[in-house]
């Protein structure tokens, strides 16, 4: 070899070794946000959703751009999605989500955003407080008075319980689960009386929505109202109240929660085991396992949803028993399971399960390729970045590319 090509060979060298180690998920990161991106532009509405909500699982700012185009969608489905993504990057943002939403011509889409305006506790902006109170539907004017009510207090609105009253009595069963929705959100343990009414309801789904805003009330005095509702004729009810009851951890609810796990219909045995993983309980995972084994996919997919939804801060061992029943199901049969599996691992954020998931950006199904796509970025927006400038420079050449590819 001449001097001149040892040279070359040499300052070759010396350039690669110095170059920055470029991160090894890089690739993945991008083939993920290509996906999430280019589904917006499909035809079908249901994957342009799923794309919106795993969007928002993913925690990562690049997507911004895109779901601000989702929020402007034809499909209502698709817009309120967007609204409620958007909360999971802070609450500026989510108001800037807010604010048109709350003008959308779909009531659906409005009341969306006056839940996600009910998240922002002190921070929701008076005005738009306003905006829902004076809504031209009566069911979002319910929920934005008990969002208002939870945020400023009971006493700057002294006529709401006469107003929630008066709707608990309407003809209309939408009319009724409404008013228990908004009471809820009061947070005011004034409620209770209305909600313990509300509770017998000849009509079942008002009736579960009673359980619901019962727990959103958060008061131990609701505990004897839902241990009665345990034993309602209406599975739906049943399951919402052994939900409920997960909220407070004392021996008397444990041992409700634990007949609950007895009960005929597997949706309900699923809530109490759900709330059982709340309280501790060494059962609760094996329930857990029984219903992620179940031969309806509705129960597999719930349970699966469910494990996603326990928060890894309420037991620290959680993540790790947890897991290695949920990757199976990336395989399952029936795409509802999968997308709710790969959602379920994205929420609880093991790095361990990169590979399945990125397996799940191959699957035939969209709607699982959007949530594995949006687990992905969830783990690796944790992760601590390596290879910086080419993590960069990607992510510019990402946003810059359209929504709508030609």
């Amino acid at each position: 070899m001449t001097g001149l090509g040892l040279a070359v060979m040499v300052v070759g060298l010396i350039l690669t070794r110095s170059l920055p180690k470029q991160d090894p998920n890089l690739e993945i990161r991008e083939k993920s946000l290509k996906i999430l991106r280019n589904t917006l532009h499909e035809r079908d509405p249901f994957a342009r959703s799923a794309a919106a909500k795993a969007m928002g699982d993913s925690n990562d700012p690049v997507v911004l751009p895109w779901l601000a185009v989702s929020s402007k969608d034809t499909d209502a489905t698709v817009r309120l999605f967007s609204i409620e993504a958007a909360a999971n990057f802070g609450s500026q943002t989510a108001v800037r989500f807010i604010e048109p939403a709350l003008v959308d011509p779909d009531a659906s889409v409005r009341m969306t955003a006056v839940r996600v305006l009910n998240g922002l506790k002190s921070e929701a902006p008076p005005s738009l407080l306003t905006k829902a109170l004076k809504d031209e539907d009566p069911a979002v004017q319910l929920l934005g008075l008990g969002t208002a009510i939870g945020i400023l207090g009971m006493d700057s609105y002294p006529d709401a319980l006469k107003i929630f009253e008066q709707a608990l009595k309407n003809e209309n069963p939408e009319a009724r689960l409404m008013a228990a929705t908004g009471l809820g959100k009061t947070g005011d343990v004034r409620a209770l009386p209305l909600l313990t009414n509300a509770i017998e309801d000849p009509d079942a789904t008002v009736r579960s929505y009673a359980a619901q805003a019962l727990t959103d009330l958060g008061t131990v005095h609701a505990i004897p109202v839902l241990s009665k509702a345990l034993s309602d004729p209406d599975a739906g009810v049943r399951s919402q109240a052994a939900l409920a009851l997960g909220a407070y951890r004392t021996s008397d609810v444990l041992s409700l929660l634990q007949q609950a796990a007895q009960d005929r219909d597997p949706f309900v045995r699923l809530s109490a085991a759900v709330s059982l993983t709340r309280q501790h309980d060494p059962r609760s995972l094996e329930l857990l396992k029984d219903a992620l084994a179940d031969p309806d996919y509705g129960i597999r997919s719930a349970a699966a949803r469910s494990l996603g939804e326990i928060s890894p801060s309420e037991d620290l061992d959680f993540g790790k028993k947890a897991t290695p029943l949920l990757v199976p199901l990336l395989k399952d049969p029936s795409s509802r399971v999968r997308s709710a599996t790969a959602r379920a691992l994205g929420l609880l954020g093991k790095p361990d399960d990169l590979a399945a998931l990125t397996e799940g950006l191959n699957d035939n199904e969209g709607s699982v390729r959007c949530y594995a796509a949006g687990a992905i970025l969830r783990i690796l927006h944790k992760q601590p970045q390596r290879g910086e400038p080419h993590r960069n420079a990607s992510q510019q050449n990402l946003t810059a590319l359209p929504i709508h590819p030609s």
